[in-house]
């Protein structure tokens, strides 16, 4: 997903899952521009993924990492009902470096779910994911 501002496109978020309709949980991961930080942005990117992932695919799970450095995305993970769920060691810049994982349940969204995003055209997604026409 892209985020826009005015016509320009200052961030994005990904969600990745595999054999979703069996474990019905998905991973988020997002950039947004320097400039456009401290706004708000980030928080935003975050909440519309984590509502389409629960609210429009009905999972039961959604994951996040986020380097042990990054005082922004960890103010907005932090921000939101995820619970750290452990760590690892992985290269960054030719180091070795912390990468802390997050994890969220249905139930801790449902304490923070928002009332005015709408969700538009996921149909074909949702037919590709095999989801049934209940979740």
């Amino acid at each position: 997903m892209a985020a826009d501002v005015d016509g320009t496109v200052v961030g994005l978020c990904s969600i990745e899952t595999e054999h979703f309709p069996q474990h019905r949980s998905a991973e988020t991961g997002s950039w947004l521009g320097m400039s456009y930080q401290g706004r708000g942005l980030g928080r935003e990117m975050r909440q519309a993924a984590l509502h389409l992932i629960f609210d429009g695919f009905g999972a039961r799970r959604a994951t996040t990492k986020v380097w042990h450095d990054n005082t922004a995305s960890l103010a907005i993970t932090r921000s939101l009902p995820y619970l750290q769920s452990g760590s690892s060691h992985h290269r960054r810049r030719d180091h070795p470096d912390l990468l802390l994982h997050f994890e969220m349940t249905l139930e801790r969204w449902r304490t923070v779910r928002r009332d005015d995003i709408a969700l538009c055209g996921i149909e074909p997604v949702r037919h590709h994911l095999q989801l049934p026409a209940d979740v």
